[in-house]
């Protein structure tokens, strides 16, 4: 019952926010968020170039379009054409290690692990089908600490719900990849989870006391993780990247490394695994 609950409650809000982009409700809302500035106001003389369309529908209404599916199968589409016969255990990251030099990039394979922590991964699901993966930065390279950051769109939008924690039942040693949880440290919100990833680059099992579930963990790539650009380590500033999205790491931390896009599919090693 608590669950349908929260499932409705979050359509609802979703679908909200879907309504008020179209309605282009007159209030000086932040840039990138979704929402149509009235017309003749100085925001809408900076979105000019930008079609109403793109303003007005934001991924986070598509989402809420999505639990509508969940309610109502046939008449509402999801935001992404990802089904379960799409989602595979294994997700691909194509890796561009650092900006600026060329476009070339390196395959990260990872393994989810829904045993392991299943909201996690259900998660991360929702994130491949909203496409935040596609673009995202590694913003944060923490080399003392063990551990690269990524995860955060790569185009201003509103937050995901937090999601509870799962129980830990694999340890969080060097390869694995789990959620970060706001607050760090000893400070950490034992329930709020979002969409910023981590990878562990080495051993941190200090984080399984605070909760702290990995949810998959890098089968082929660590190689490529660790060379990412990591000269910036933790200086790019989170809420202004939540803000104003890769327009502001692009202007002040243009080396940073990227995500450039993710997709769902078994690895060709595995594959040749498992026919040999």
């Amino acid at each position: 019952m608590a669950r349908s609950t929260g499932l409705f409650r979050s359509g609802i809000r979703l679908i909200v926010v879907a309504l008020a982009g179209v309605w282009m409700l007159p209030f000086p809302f932040p840039a990138g968020l979704g929402f149509v500035a009235p017309a003749g106001s100085a925001s809408s003389h900076e979105a000019a170039s930008k079609t109403t369309l793109q303003q007005a529908v934001d991924r986070r209404g598509l989402l809420g379009l999505g639990a509508l599916a969940t309610l109502f199968p046939a008449q509402a589409p999801t935001a992404r054409a990802f089904g379960d016969e799409d989602r595979s255990e294994y997700v691909t990251l194509h890796v561009d290690v650092k900006g600026g030099d060329g476009t070339e990039t390196e395959p990260v394979v990872l393994k989810l692990h829904p045993d392991w922590a299943p909201r996690g991964v259900k998660r991360f699901h929702t994130i491949m089908n909203l496409g935040d993966l596609d673009g995202t930065r590694i913003h944060h390279v923490r080399k003392e600490k063990g551990m690269v950051l990524f995860g955060l769109p790569a185009e201003p939008t509103l937050p995901l719900p937090s999601i509870k924690n799962d129980l830990v039942r694999a340890s969080n040693v060097r390869g694995t990849v789990g959620f970060k949880q706001l607050g760090g440290g000893h400070a950490l919100d034992m329930n709020h989870r979002e969409q910023e990833l981590f990878i562990n680059t080495k051993d941190n099992q200090h984080l399984d006391l605070f909760d702290v579930a990995p949810i998959g963990e890098i089968v082929e790539g660590m190689d490529v993780i660790d060379r990412v650009y990591g000269g910036y380590n933790a200086r790019p500033h989170l809420q202004r990247i939540k803000r104003e999205g890769s327009k502001y790491l692009d202007e002040e931390y243009p080396q940073l490394g990227r995500i450039v896009s993710a997709s769902y599919g078994v690895p060709e090693s595995k594959r040749q695994a498992v026919s040999m």
